[in-house]
């Protein structure tokens, strides 16, 4: 191999930048024309490499150990490298400069590979709130709509059977949407996708992270996140939700200067310019400001009382203002937490470069991942030595209050609805589309107020049972039913005073064509 490597060489042509000309020169440079060495390598990294490794993970003898590691960290490709990696991407929210790149675990020669803008990877349940705003838009749903959580099974043309799950395999009966969120119920989520539709929620996607739509799927999965996106796309989206649906242009370069510090071109002022050109023709806004208020109410309560709230205020000990979403793909091969303040928006992803690799049962992206995202919001807030600014709660002209049973998330029906059993919700106002007037349909309560409990919560309080003894390993760090302490963080929204006499006008017929959202999904 010593004696191929040696012998034989090649010549080629290599034009380059000369620093001192600044003109464009031709050089002629030796290669080797073929490499036995190389070709081993080259074979042995694709074909036995990995098991090499895992082998000597198990082995006593040191020294496969250390041949192992040297021949790996010099020769590993991105795709077999048996580390978890990770990516963390954050922006201004007010300029769109990229505050934060971190693309993998270590810079190296061998690894260049950048996973904040270039890896695509499934966003698992960080694609619901694209879902919901969607349904939000399109006049399906409202802030605080009752679902079902029970099975559901879809069967395709062909006679497929998906029957989705939700993360801990459990079921909670009625469910208001905003909670359903926070939980991270994958069949509410799904039950959003069968009222509004495929198309609706890919035109929406794409708009928010400037992703074609061919790269998405029109089927139920992509409710629960089974396209792929990037960190950086990802990110896009849930800052221009935080912008109130206004556009951003993300960009890592200010200015371009010479030697001498003349600037020599400045890609920031084409982003101010072509802001400015979208301000002036009624194109800044990507999605309605009013929708994307009530989506980002929503995504506020996912931080302050949902699956990621203990890993944020409490471990991370980040206080200031937060929204966004945990992301877990079905096999936990991929675990993400993007959100946003109203000054910085972030997106965090572990995972494997072989993305058929699991992490591991259990680990997800609230309590792993968002640990992460607040330890770094609150050391934003350290550097700058304050908080960012509260979330503006002002209600922009198109959206209105209203009020629905707190148990079954239906339009008050006076027969059995009191102020005692009433949340307040935000209503998307009626739009005209296609020349039909359009807004949130619905039903009025069926009066069956009774509390919705799991299965294993039952059989708990029956027998007396531990959470160990029922597979549970351990609590929730929140509670979809404590009222009191979703009145506290601000999920559970006021009841208006005028919320029963105005009930009545609060259902609105969607327009032909468009599926009317019912009372109990299925």
């Amino acid at each position: 191999a010593r004696a191929q490597n040696s012998g034989r060489t090649a010549s080629t042509k290599q034009k380059y930048l000369d620093p001192a000309t600044g003109k464009i020169m031709e050089r002629t440079i030796s290669v080797r024309a073929y490499s036995l060495r190389n070709d081993f390598r080259s074979a042995f990294k694709d074909e036995a490499a990995d098991a090499l490794e895992l082998v000597s993970l198990v082995l006593p003898a040191s020294t496969i150990n250390e041949v192992s590691s040297e021949f790996m960290s010099s020769s590993r490709e991105h795709r077999g490298d048996l580390h978890v990696q990770g990516a963390l991407l954050s922006l201004d929210m007010k300029t769109g400069r990229y505050t934060a790149m971190i693309g993998g675990r270590e810079y190296k020669s061998s690894d260049q590979f950048n996973r904040a803008t270039m890896a695509r990877r499934q966003p698992g349940s960080a694609m619901k709130p694209f879902v919901y705003g969607a349904a939000l838009e399109a006049r399906g749903i409202h802030y605080a709509m009752g679902f079902i959580d029970s099975p559901i099974m879809n069967v395709t043309p062909t006679g497929k059977v998906w029957a989705p799950s939700n993360f801990n395999s459990e079921f909670t009966g009625y469910v208001l949407a905003f909670k359903a969120l926070s939980a991270s119920i994958n069949l509410v989520s799904v039950q959003v996708y069968d009222l509004v539709g495929p198309d609706v929620i890919i035109n929406y996607v794409s708009r928010l992270t400037k992703v074609p739509e061919s790269r998405f799927q029109p089927n139920p999965a992509l409710s629960l996140g089974a396209s792929e996106l990037s960190p950086a796309e990802l990110l896009l989206g849930y800052a221009i939700i935080g912008n109130k649906g206004q556009d951003i242009i993300p960009h890592a370069i200010m200015y371009i200067a010479d030697r001498e510090g003349n600037v020599i071109a400045h890609p920031e002022n084409d982003v101010i310019q072509a802001l400015n050109y979208k301000r002036r023709t009624g194109q800044i806004q990507i999605v309605e400001e009013g929708s994307t208020f009530i989506l980002r109410k929503m995504m506020e309560n996912v931080v302050n009382a949902g699956t990621p709230t203990h890993a944020i205020r409490n471990e991370a000990g980040y206080k200031g203002p937060g929204a966004g979403k945990t992301g877990t793909t079905n096999s936990f091969n991929d675990v993400w937490f993007g959100g946003f303040s109203t000054e910085m928006a972030a997106v965090v992803w572990f995972g494997m470069d072989n993305g058929d690799m699991t992490l591991g049962s259990g680990i997800s992206g609230g309590s792993h991942v968002a640990p992460v995202w607040g330890a770094f919001m609150a050391e934003v807030d350290r550097i700058r030595g304050r908080q960012a600014e509260p979330f503006d709660q002002t209600l922009p002209p198109s959206v209105k209050t209203g009020a629905v049973c707190k148990f079954t998330g239906m339009w008050i029906n006076p027969k059995c609805d009191t102020s005692d059993n009433l949340t307040g919700t935000l209503i998307p106002q009626p739009i005209m589309k296609n020349g039909k007037r359009l807004g949130v349909g619905g039903a009025a309560c069926n009066c069956h107020h009774a509390e919705s409990k799991s299965f294993l919560d039952l059989l708990q309080a029956d027998h007396h049972l531990q959470n160990e003894e029922v597979g549970r390993t351990k609590q929730k760090s929140y509670d979809m039913l404590d009222a009191e302490k979703m009145r506290e963080l601000g999920g559970d929204l006021p009841v208006p005073v005028d919320a029963i006499s105005s009930a009545p006008d609060a259902p609105v017929a969607p327009a032909p064509g468009i599926p009317k959202p019912a009372a109990k999904p299925q």
